[in-house]
């Protein structure tokens, strides 16, 4: 378990670096290079913003963009637990136990097991991890355009 903790860290890592291509600071960066600046002027005031290619507030679109990346880090991830990292994952470490074991011909380590691993819900807990920020997001929002 050590060794997967270690594979899942440094993998981490790497999506994190900044000084990596394809890190999700990098990708941020040019999601955010892609806004478009928007200078209204009406009257005597000048009402500058960023507007999104799908016309969503800059935080919705910031957030929905990192829990996506995350998201899709976190189910690779999920398979690489269950299928490569310490030696061909948790459904290696199945099968080479269950062939040193006696079964009945009607179990199998993948129909045995199939019912206890679920895929967890990465995008449920990514929504609930995120909710706070999300609402305190749009609670500043709120209170911006009422000045």
């Amino acid at each position: 378990m050590k060794k997967v903790r270690r594979e899942i860290d440094a993998s981490f890592s790497i999506i994190i670096s900044n000084n990596r291509p394809g890190s999700l600071p990098r990708q941020l960066k040019e999601l955010v290079d892609g806004f478009k600046l928007s200078v209204d002027e009406n009257g005597n005031q000048v009402q500058v913003q960023l507007k999104t290619q799908h016309d969503h507030s800059v935080h919705d679109e910031i957030l929905r963009f990192c829990k996506d990346k995350l998201n899709y880090w976190a189910e690779q991830e999920w398979e690489k637990v269950l299928n490569e990292y310490a030696e061909g994952g948790f459904n290696g470490l199945l099968n080479r136990t269950f062939s040193n074991c006696y079964l009945p011909p009607s179990i199998s380590a993948k129909s045995f097991f199939d019912r206890v691993i679920d895929k967890p819900n990465f995008q449920a807990s990514l929504d609930t991890s995120f909710l706070e920020l999300e609402e305190s997001f749009h609670s500043y929002e709120k209170n911006f355009r009422k000045q």
